[in-house]
């Protein structure tokens, strides 16, 4: 049975190392002499692989129920449906990180229609994944859903919910100089390589849908918080590399006329930047959301779950048919009940 001091004792481990590698990290870019550089690299080794233990025992611990010795199926399943197809949008992404903010970084904006439906939570977890694991433990997540936060209703309290990732910030009764304090403080965190990827989930549940509030926030938002953020990038670039801000922008329904008509809008990345000289971080192309067909299905059940390939094809053909033909959040609550039965995570 898990206890609960066995938890806190393994997230205290996870804690400490992280605090461990992000010493050396500091210190990697502090010091010049090579044999150091050399017993610091060995160090971040050291600390990295001890950190990818424990967290992977902490996961695995917290899965379990407190009368099982075996790990919530489900939830394991649940955590490997962002691997079936989302291959359009990573490209997209992939693409503007490396070919337009590379080396000297930047600001970058992204938006997500239907989401619910087309599970692009699913989606953006995979990104932040991808991206994560390969920042060297720069990388700061900022998850923010008007759903689990209801006082999220207009622009001081959206501030309030990014103040708090970036705490200790006083609160300023003119929004845009509290804006301008939070940018600061964003700054103040960031080092070379560093990520600040903002998850902004269900953005259309701000406001009633009878109302424009939500698009008319959206543009304040970039108007007085993404373009100055862009600007003091700037002065980052000037002392460190590869730092990128990443705002994604999700709406869990289809997307509105209003939005078409706002000059940041752009619905094709194609639309977006044909050249490094046109970029323009303040537009946001859409990242899109499709179904997945069934040899997408049957793919990831050969990769994921080692299924014979007619078991999988099989377990694909009835999951692309109850689906619908393939609409993502069907064939996740196919697949979870499906792989249930045959799965021991």
């Amino acid at each position: 049975m898990t206890t609960k001091a066995q938890l806190e004792n393994l997230q205290k481990l996870c804690d400490q190392f992280k605090e461990d590698i992000e010493a050396v990290i500091t210190q990697m870019g502090q010091d010049s002499d090579l044999d150091e550089l050399v017993k610091l690299e060995r160090k971040f080794d050291f600390y990295t692989k001890k950190l990818n233990k424990y967290e992977e025992k902490l996961n695995f611990l917290k899965n379990q129920s407190d009368s099982s010795d075996s790990p919530n199926t489900k939830h394991t399943i649940v955590q490997k449906l962002s691997k079936i197809n989302f291959c359009t949008p990573k490209e997209i992404v992939n693409y503007i990180l490396k070919d337009f903010l590379g080396k000297k970084g930047g600001l970058a904006l992204f938006l997500l229609q239907n989401t619910s439906l087309m599970r692009g939570d699913l989606c953006v977890a995979e990104i932040q994944y991808r991206l994560s694991s390969n920042s060297y433990g720069r990388f700061k997540y900022c998850p923010i859903d008007p759903l689990l936060r209801p006082d999220i209703s207009d622009e001081r309290s959206l501030l309030n919910a990014i103040a708090d990732y970036f705490k200790p910030i006083e609160p300023d009764p003119n929004e845009q100089k509290y804006a301008q304090k939070i940018i600061e403080k964003i700054v103040e965190s960031v080092q070379g390589g560093s990520i600040i990827f903002f998850d902004f989930s269900n953005w259309d549940s701000i406001t009633d849908t009878d109302n424009d509030n939500d698009y008319q926030l959206l543009s304040w938002f970039i108007k007085n918080f993404c373009k100055p953020l862009k600007e003091k990038h700037q002065d980052i670039c000037k002392s460190y590399s590869w730092v990128k801000f990443l705002l994604f922008i999700s709406l869990s329904s289809t997307i509105s006329e209003s939005y078409n008509e706002l000059s940041w809008f752009c619905d094709s990345v194609d639309n977006f930047c044909n050249n490094v000289n046109d970029f323009e971080s303040l537009k946001i192309p859409e990242l899109p959301l499709s179904n997945w067909e069934e040899t997408d299905i049957d793919d990831w059940l050969q990769e994921v779950y080692g299924l014979s390939k007619l078991e999988s094809k099989k377990i694909a053909q009835k999951i692309y048919r109850l689906s619908n033909h393939g609409i993502p959040v069907t064939v996740c609550s196919k697949l979870e009940k499906s792989l249930a039965k045959l799965v021991k995570a």
